[in-house]
């Protein structure tokens, strides 16, 4: 897979990429009676800029593998904002499971090879988001408890354009007249 370049950015509905990943495993998930749960952080901006297509591509791989490691219980995904500049900030996407969980010392193997510039192609799933969250400027991670399940996260830079800067100040005003108008 080509990654393309940082000039594909544009401003993207963030729900609308999920929730086009979320659809096309939506008979998977309900023939296995696996839940599929989406929450998005109260300060996370509707629309971000960003390279949508490599953001659906990494979640994408992320929920399919949750999949096919999840046998009962649920599948989360769970994105907030990590406050930065007022221009750019960080979202991160986390993609929890209630699998099986992965043992300490494969959980370590997994780890080093999530921070290896060159990630072997062994582990496809997480050699290809390691590459795209990389290539989007951000981080990938993973912590896992057996019998309790495994959350992969990537965190990736987003800028705020004057025009979601300016709502997302609205936004904040509107939150404080309420509150001044309820005292």
């Amino acid at each position: 897979m080509q990654l393309r370049l940082e000039s594909d950015r544009a401003e993207q509905s963030l729900n609308d990429t999920v929730e086009s990943v979320i659809k096309q495993f939506r008979n998977e998930y309900d023939s296995k009676n696996v839940e599929l749960i989406y929450l998005k952080g109260e300060n996370v901006p509707a629309w971000i800029n960003i390279n949508s297509s490599i953001l659906a591509s990494c979640l994408k791989s992320l929920v399919g593998n949750a999949l096919q490691h999840t046998v009962k219980g649920e599948v989360l995904i769970l994105i907030h904002l990590d406050q930065g500049t007022t221009q750019e900030s960080k979202i991160r996407i986390n993609v929890s499971d209630t699998g099986e969980g992965i043992e300490s010392n494969k959980l370590r193997h997994i780890e080093n090879m999530m921070l290896n510039p060159n990630p072997p192609v062994k582990k496809k799933v997480l050699a290809k988001c390691t590459k795209e969250a990389r290539h989007l400027g951000g981080h990938i991670g993973i912590r896992s408890t057996i019998n309790r399940g495994t959350t992969i996260w990537f965190d990736v830079p987003i800028r705020m354009s004057e025009s979601m800067m300016a709502a997302e100040k609205l936004r904040f005003l509107i939150k404080v007249l309420f509150l001044q108008a309820i005292v």
